[in-house]
């Protein structure tokens, strides 16, 4: 294989610059032509000169590069081989050897991303909680069975806190507050026992 281009060095120059405009331009034509496919031509005896210096530059260039190229070639077949050995003695290095490459683990990630998105973006999301009107709490209570002034204390607790609970978690369904409210309720109406060092405010407190 010859290479793709040839190099002229400074000194070569200096045999051009002895050459008319017209040998010059004979000798670049040849030197292009023998460095493409190794054909000569004839030239004036000064440029024949000039030629047979650079030819034989070119030619020691094209030796060092085939080369080159040779032992790139029988490196890689030695590479091969050596993988190829390693594949058979080793499962563990066949099966690291064969895996994807990390761009194409990359792009699976951000796919199964995107399928992730596009699944979640099919399910119904839930509704924003909206607080309720006092006549629907009221009303709530009255089917629960309770007072409206449990009702009243309920809507006024939880309208102040921004209907939280907890250690300010947002509540879902305020109905199901509603009830559990209802179901402590009666630790507000309970009397302590004479024997009871519990006040009403740790009553409170303990809700």
């Amino acid at each position: 294989m010859r290479p793709a281009g040839f190099v002229l060095l400074v000194e070569h120059g200096q045999h051009i610059a002895l050459l008319d405009d017209a040998a010059a331009g004979k000798l670049l034509k040849s030197l292009f032509r023998y460095a493409k496919d190794g054909s000569t031509s004839e030239l004036p005896a000064d440029a024949a000169v000039a030629f047979s210096f650079i030819k034989a530059f070119m030619d020691e260039n094209a030796e060092k590069y085939a080369q080159t190229i040779e032992k790139r070639r029988a490196a890689g077949r030695l590479g091969g081989l050596a993988t190829s050995s390693k594949m058979q003695q080793n499962p563990a290095f066949a099966e690291s050897a064969t895996a994807k490459p990390p761009k194409q683990k990359q792009r699976s990630k951000q796919k199964s991303k995107q399928n992730d998105i596009l699944d979640n973006a099919d399910k119904p999301r839930r509704p924003r909680f909206i607080a309720p009107d006092e006549s629907d709490v009221l009303a709530f209570f009255a089917e629960q069975g309770s007072t409206n002034s449990e009702a009243a204390s309920f809507y006024d607790y939880y309208t102040a806190n921004g209907w939280t609970q907890g250690r300010g978690k947002p509540i879902k369904d305020w109905r199901a507050a509603a009830r559990s409210w209802i179901r402590r309720a009666g630790q507000f109406t309970q009397r302590p026992s004479a024997n009871s060092e519990t006040s009403p405010l740790e009553i409170y407190r303990n809700l």
